[in-house]
C-alpha cells in the first residue's frame, strides 16, 4: 500500500517539462501539430482545466493505485474486442436510456475517485429502480470524501476503499451534505491534509437519507486492466467506475477520440465508462464513452471518448450492484421513504414531505435539508438558575417562542446562583454579583496581609482585599514583613548588631553598628581599630 510519505511526494512533485515543449503560449499550436502528425482523431483547445498550473493539475489527479494479490500485467487484448462474447451491440450508451446523471465538477480537489464511484452508484440505482428519475437523483460525493476514513479526501483516494464504503456506509443525497468545491489538499513536512468539510457537517436526519449499494465485484480481480470484452460485459450491466493515467495533453481535450500523443504522466484519475463504440470504416480503433467530473465546459459537454487500452483506462474497474427496496408510503402523503429511494424525510407524518409548506416548528417540513428556513431566528440561552438570565455557552436559535428553560437575556456569570446575574445589586461579599467583571465595585476597599508569625506585620505575598469590617482571621492591616516566620523580624524591630540579619526589613544588614575591633597582629591605621586600643608604629595591633 502506498504510504502517506509516498502520497506526499506524489502531491508535491513538479513537472519540469511537458515532452519537448512547455505549457507556453505556443503549447496549443504544438499540441495540435503533434495530434496531426500522430494521425490522432481528437481536437485540442482551451478547456476549464487547461490553464491550471502544473501543481493544480497534479492536485486534480487524486486517484491512488495499489496492486491486489495475484495481479498480473494487462492482457494484450485490452485494445481489441472478440465476437464470441454474445454482445451484439456495436455501439452502446447508457445516456440513451436516461441512466446517467448529470456531469459534476470536482473543482481543485483530488476527489475524482469519489465522483466516479458515486456516479456509477447513481446509474445502478436508476437501472434497478424504475421509479427514480435521472433529473432528481443526486447523491453526496462530499459525504464519501469527508467520511471515508481509509482515503485522504482532497489529497486522493483508492478505488479499493471507496467501493466497500458505499456498501457498508453509503451516502445521503446532495442536499444533506453539499459539495464544497473550495476543498483542497495542503501538503507540508508533516504530510498532506485535506481541507474538505468535516464529516460532522451533515443534515440532522442523514442516516435516514443514506443509500447503499448491495454489492460490488472487480471486473477482473487479477489483471491491472481488464480486456475489452470483460469491460463490455460489465458496462452492459451498468456504468463502470475505472482508473486511468492522465497525461498533460489530456487537459486540452476538446472533443473526438482521445489517445495520448504528448507530455508526461501527471497522475491518476477516476472516471466512469458509460458505453462504447466498436471500430468502423472511419475509425479503425474501438473507443470507450466516458463520464468525467471536470464540469460541462471540458471535453464533449463533460464526457469524452478514448481509444480502447489507451492511458491504461480500466484500472480498478468494478461492477456496482443496487437492489431496489419495495417502497411504501407509510403516511399516505404521496411520497415514500428515503431508504427505498423515495424523498420523504419523515414517512410517519403526512404533513412532512417534499413540497410541503415550511412552518415555524423546528422541523424540516419540506425535506430540503433545512429547518424553519424563511423565518427570522431569535437567540435564546439556557437559564439554569431561573433568574431570568442565561449563560453564553448554551445557545439555540429558533423562530417563535423560547424553548423551556431558555430566555432571551444572557450574560449570567454564574448560572447556578440566582442571586448572581447582570441585573443583581452588587454587595460587599468578595463576589462579582452583577457580572460586570469587577468584584465589590462601588465599595471602598482595604488590603490586609497574612501574618503567619503573629508579630503584627504581614507579608505582601498573601493579601486579601475586603470592603468592610475587620481583617480576616490571620491577616493584619500592616505589611512589609520580610520574614513572616520569625516574630523578631518586622519593620518596627530594632537592628541587632553582629547577627548578619535584616531585623527591621529595610533592606540593610547590621546598619549603624560599630565595626568589630582588630585582634593582635592585625593591620591597623590607629589605636581605635585595635581591641587593645594600641596600634604599633609598624601598623599592627599590640
Amino acid at each position: 500500500m502506498v504510504t502517506r510519505k509516498i502520497l506526499l511526494a506524489a502531491q508535491l512533485s513538479l513537472m519540469v517539462a511537458v515532452a519537448a515543449f512547455g505549457e507556453t503560449d505556443t503549447y496549443l499550436d504544438q499540441l495540435r501539430k503533434r495530434i496531426d502528425s500522430a494521425e490522432a482523431d481528437w481536437k485540442a483547445g482551451p478547456t476549464s482545466v487547461s490553464a491550471l498550473s502544473i501543481r493544480e493539475k497534479e492536485a486534480l489527479c487524486g486517484l491512488l493505485f495499489a496492486e491486489r494479490p495475484g495481479m498480473s500485467p494487462a492482457c494484450s487484448s485490452t485494445r481489441k474486442s472478440s465476437s464470441t462474447t454474445g454482445i451484439t451491440e456495436h455501439t452502446f450508451d447508457w445516456r440513451h436510456q436516461d441512466k446517467v446523471t448529470a456531469v459534476r465538477n470536482q473543482g481543485l480537489c483530488g476527489s475524482g475517485w469519489a465522483f466516479a464511484a458515486v456516479g456509477a452508484m447513481e446509474s445502478a440505482m436508476l437501472i434497478a429502480d424504475q421509479s427514480l428519475q435521472v433529473s432528481g437523483l443526486n447523491l453526496s460525493e462530499q459525504f464519501v470524501i469527508s467520511c471515508s476514513k481509509r482515503n485522504f479526501g482532497c489529497c486522493g483516494g483508492y478505488m479499493k476503499e471507496v467501493y466497500p464504503f458505499l456498501l457498508h456506509s453509503g451516502t445521503p443525497d446532495e442536499a444533506c451534505m453539499v459539495y464544497d468545491r473550495s476543498g483542497s489538499c495542503l501538503c507540508g513536512s508533516q504530510g498532506c491534509v485535506s481541507t474538505t468539510v468535516n464529516c460532522q457537517n451533515t443534515c440532522p436526519n442523514w442516516s435516514k437519507r443514506t443509500k447503499t449499494i448491495s454489492g460490488w465485484q472487480w471486473v477482473n480481480a487479477t489483471a491491472v486492466v481488464p480486456t475489452v470484452d470483460q469491460l463490455k460485459e460489465a458496462v452492459k450491466q451498468g456504468p463502470v467506475p475505472v482508473g486511468m493515467d492522465i497525461y498533460s495533453d489530456f487537459f486540452w481535450y476538446a472533443g473526438g477520440i482521445y489517445e495520448h500523443v504528448a507530455g508526461e504522466r501527471v497522475g491518476g484519475h477516476a472516471v466512469t465508462i458509460i458505453g462504447w463504440e466498436d471500430p468502423d470504416d472511419q475509425h479503425p480503433n474501438g473507443r470507450w464513452i466516458v463520464k468525467n467530473s471536470w464540469g460541462t465546459s471540458w471535453g464533449e459537454s463533460g464526457f469524452f471518448r478514448i481509444t480502447w487500452g489507451d492511458s491504461r483506462i480500466g484500472m480498478d474497474a468494478a461492477m456496482l450492484e443496487y437492489v431496489a427496496k419495495p417502497c411504501v408510503d407509510g403516511d399516505g402523503d404521496g411520497h415514500s421513504d428515503f431508504a427505498c429511494g423515495g424523498s420523504d424525510c419523515n414517512d410517519g407524518d403526512d404533513l412532512i414531505h417534499p413540497g410541503a409548506t415550511e412552518i415555524c416548528d423546528g422541523e424540516d417540513n419540506n425535506c430540503d435539508g433545512r429547518v424553519d428556513e424563511g423565518y427570522a431566528k431569535n437567540a435564546f440561552y439556557l437559564d439554569g438558575d431561573a433568574d431570568g438570565y442565561g449563560g453564553t455557552d448554551n445557545k439555540v436559535e429558533v423562530c417563535g417562542e423560547a424553548p423551556i428553560d431558555y430566555v432571551a437575556q444572557n450574560g449570567d456569570c454564574n448560572d447556578d446562583d440566582p442571586s448572581i446575574n447582570p441585573g443583581a445589586e452588587e454587595v460587599c461579599d468578595g463576589i462579582d454579583n452583577n457580572c460586570n467583571g469587577t468584584i465589590d465595585d462601588g465599595f471602598s476597599t482595604n488590603t490586609f496581609y497574612q501574618d503567619t508569625d503573629g508579630d503584627g506585620y504581614g507579608t505582601e505575598m498573601d493579601t486579601k482585599v475586603v470592603c468592610e469590617g475587620p481583617p480576616p482571621p490571620g491577616y493584619v492591616a500592616r505589611g512589609g514583613d520580610c520574614n513572616d516566620t520569625d516574630a523578631t523580624v518586622h519593620p518596627a524591630a530594632a537592628e541587632e548588631c553582629g547577627d548578619n540579619v535584616d531585623n527591621n526589613c529595610n533592606g540593610e544588614t547590621d546598619e549603624e553598628c560599630a565595626p568589630p575591633c582588630l585582634d593582635k597582629g592585625s593591620f591597623c591605621a590607629d589605636n581605635d581599630e585595635c581591641c587593645s586600643e594600641r596600634c604599633r608604629p609598624d601598623g599592627t595591633c599590640r
